[in-house]
């Protein structure tokens, strides 16, 4: 599971590094929750949404 665990944080990470504002990233795998720090305003539903999308593709893995 630490290996699945792993993967799940780099591919979310390599996501949130992506999107334009997004200047850190906190990951806790073990709770599944994710702080996020920001340069100005982001579009937070526009994120979701395409986190959503990323995940529902695979392009991220579920931990679990």
């Amino acid at each position: 599971m630490v290996e699945t665990t792993a993967a799940w944080t780099e591919d979310l990470i390599r996501f949130l590094q992506s999107q334009p504002g997004v200047a850190a990233v906190r990951v806790n795998p073990s709770d599944r929750t994710v702080a996020v720090a920001t340069l100005g305003q982001i579009d937070v539903p526009a994120v979701e949404a395409q986190l959503a999308e990323r995940e529902e593709k695979g392009l991220i893995r579920d931990p679990i």
